[in-house]
């Protein structure tokens, strides 16, 4: 019946921009999508056709702003998009806008933290002046629950944001590492969603 229907939320990645395409960390940076970007996003829309989304929600950065408008535009769906705060990038810190290979070398012994789902500091773990993983997966996971749970009326929403994000859900739920193309895309079904936050707010937070 329509009201045992399953409730999915689909996370996915903005399109590429200049400072991806660079391999530079961009975190917080407000960066537009560049040509490339704009392809990926129409593709990653004829993908979703097939999903049924009711609304798409996003990043106000302009990168996941852009690929929700356009994905709104293939599936024919109008622009009343709503933004958060909460979806935004992790605030990387001291590396933002570096090369991210040489801060793979320079702060290895964080990442390796981070990447281990098993280190007691995993998700506490941060750069310098930088945001946690907890603290990305808190805000994230607290409003796609509370706006799922505020609009019943939706049974589908997708999640335009950003590749930390996907990463960071993927290793809490998953139990898996995996990288995160532009316009690359995740579904969690909403039931085991909230579960997810549920025990993510019973840790304590460091």
């Amino acid at each position: 019946m329509f009201f045992n229907k399953k409730r999915e939320v689909i996370f996915f990645r903005h399109g590429e921009t200049n400072w991806n395409k660079a391999g530079l960390v961009q975190g917080r940076t407000d960066i537009y999508l560049n040509p490339e970007g704009i392809l990926q996003a129409d593709r990653l829309g004829r993908k979703l056709k097939g999903e049924d989304v009711d609304f798409v929600i996003s990043s106000p950065l302009r990168r996941a702003k852009t690929t929700a408008k356009i994905v709104l535009d293939v599936l024919d769906k109008p622009h009343n998009l709503k933004c958060s705060s909460a979806l935004v990038e992790r605030d990387f810190g001291v590396v933002e806008g570096r090369k991210f290979d040489e801060i793979l070398v320079e702060y290895k012994e964080i990442f390796d933290i981070m990447d281990d789902d098993t280190h007691p500091e995993c998700l506490h773990a941060t750069f310098p002046n930088g945001e946690s993983k907890y603290e990305v997966l808190t805000r994230v996971m607290n409003y796609a629950c509370n706006f799922m749970n505020s609009n019943a009326q939706y049974k589908k929403v997708a999640v335009s944001c950003h590749g930390g994000i996907l990463r960071y859900i993927n290793l809490f739920i998953n139990k898996q590492i995996a990288g995160y193309g532009n316009c690359d895309y995740i579904k969690v079904n909403l039931k085991d969603l909230e579960a997810y936050n549920k025990k993510l707010v019973g840790l304590c937070e460091k």
